[in-house]
């Protein structure tokens, strides 16, 4: 339930205060390449792999965490990539397309 943030911000701290620069600074480094993986990368990956936009993909993630918490957060983004191969087939007419 903790995030990286929440260990590596105090230890880096820590680090610097205590007088290990280059701990402390790295630290804050790996924090910073984590927080950008997390935040731009694994959406667009994640959003490649089930067919759907980082963009549809970060909202359903975001969505599906504030409605039905961490469990949600899995289930939303697989839900609406089958909705979306649903309509692709043509079984389903969820939304406007441009045709």
């Amino acid at each position: 339930m903790l995030g990286t943030g929440t260990v590596l911000i105090p230890w880096s701290l820590i680090s610097l205060i205590s007088g290990d620069t280059f701990l402390g600074v790295g630290l804050i480094f790996m924090y910073v390449i984590i927080l950008v993986v997390r935040n731009i990368i694994e959406p667009q990956f994640i959003g490649k792999r089930i067919g759907l936009k980082p963009i549809v993909t970060l909202l359903s993630m975001y969505l599906g965490l504030k409605l039905a918490g961490v469990s949600g957060m899995f289930l939303f983004p697989l839900v609406v990539a089958f909705l979306k191969n649903l309509h692709d087939a043509g079984v389903i007419n969820v939304w406007k397309t441009n045709e």
